[in-house]
């Protein structure tokens, strides 16, 4: 990677229009790799396609299709190890087209306290960037209207992409707010209340992964993993594993599923395995298991795994 000295600074009018405060682009397969920067705008970046390493103001995330960052004035980046389809929309801008009175600020909690988001309550300190990871479902339409707003330019786009620009920035700010919640303020049980609820909704457990979970706060896999330990107290990975066992307990008392189909359905491939791992907890096989504890009248519903009932509140 390239050191600070061999750093360039991009600046807004080498891409926008003429008297226009912001820019949108495309990237394709065939761009070239992008060199260590810094810009005089603030920048919003949504991943279409692969993956790659985002090199952030020293640091490295793993990103790919689906995430979205926002960095303000002066955040230092590029991407590194970019997947062959690697290609993103990219937003750039200057907060001025919302409030004239904006002064460049490399915090993301000056743009959004300007009187056009006051309505938000955005609360933050020293927020020199957002990530947001895998929110597909959220933002694809979004960047969609304005990049088709954009490539059009009918008469009134600049109008109706300022206004679709601030949408976006408006969810973003609720975005981040919701993940500030949950690893700031709310204590281990809103964690595993989350985890719960995923299960809960959902009609086979056979493909659920970290990922999935995190999707839904939207945060990074490792981000989740690492503060769902610090506020639980257990690993996330051997709480799942928990929820898997529980839930196959339940279902050998309640259903006349046989034991594989048990098995399949908390998400378990390997016999073996399956074994293993609920002799280890409930101290004999599934068919011993059913048989002494078989009872249908009991609610089929999963409740919280007896390794967090124990575990320390934090």
């Amino acid at each position: 990677m390239k050191g600070l000295s061999d750093m360039i600074e991009e600046r807004l009018h080498r891409y926008a229009r003429p008297d226009e405060l912001f820019c949108l682009n495309e990237s394709i397969v065939s761009d070239p790799v992008i060199s260590l920067h810094t810009h005089d705008f603030i920048e919003l970046s949504y991943i279409r396609k692969g993956h790659a390493i985002h090199v952030l103001n020293g640091s490295k995330i793993s990103v790919s299709a689906g995430d979205l960052f926002l960095l303000s004035y002066g955040c230092c980046h590029t991407f590194e190890a970019c997947s062959r389809d690697f290609t993103y929309t990219n937003v750039l801008f200057r907060p001025q087209i919302f409030d004239e009175s904006y002064q460049a600020s490399p915090y993301l909690e000056d743009l959004f306290q300007i009187p056009y988001f006051a309505d938000l309550e955005f609360k933050a300190k020293k927020l020199p960037q957002i990530h947001l990871f895998q929110i597909t479902d959220t933002f694809e339409y979004d960047f969609k209207s304005l990049t088709d707003e954009y490539y059009k330019g009918l008469p009134g786009y600049r109008i109706l992409f300022k206004n679709q620009l601030a949408n976006i920035l408006i969810k973003i700010g609720r975005a981040y707010m919701q993940i500030s919640h949950v690893i700031a303020k709310s204590p281990g049980q809103e964690l595993i209340q989350i985890v719960l609820d995923y299960f809960r909704h959902t009609s086979s457990f056979k493909k659920i992964r970290l990922e999935d979970i995190a999707q839904r706060v939207y945060m990074h896999p490792d981000y989740l993993a690492k503060v769902f330990k610090e506020k639980v107290g257990i690993n996330i990975s051997v709480f799942i594993r928990s929820i898997r066992l529980e839930a196959a307990a339940l279902h050998l008392r309640t259903t006349n599923m046989n034991v594989c189909e048990v098995m399949r359905f908390v998400g378990y491939q390997d016999t073996k395995n399956f074994y293993k791992a609920f002799k280890s907890v409930y101290h004999m096989t599934p068919a011993k298991y059913r048989a002494k504890y078989k009872n249908p009248a009991e609610e089929a519903v999963v409740s919280l795994p007896t390794i967090c009932k124990a575990a320390p509140a934090k």
